[in-house]
């Protein structure tokens, strides 16, 4: 494939399947805002789990 190509996978809601796409590296922008165990909790969850409270329940008990 070549190192201008990257494997993108979305998984699917309650379930252990998902996708793999295989796409251009420059058609695929990295996400910051949120780590790879939260993006994988909002997608099993089908997005019902609220990132933004969890993450200022975690900063308050900090």
């Amino acid at each position: 494939m070549g190192s201008d190509k990257v494997a993108v996978y979305v998984p699917q809601a309650y379930n252990f399947a998902g996708q793999l796409y295989i796409l251009p590296r420059n058609k695929v922008k990295k996400i910051e805002q949120i780590s790879s165990g939260e993006a994988m909790k909002y997608a099993v969850t089908g997005g019902v789990v609220d990132l933004g409270a969890e993450n200022k329940e975690e900063k308050q008990t900090e």
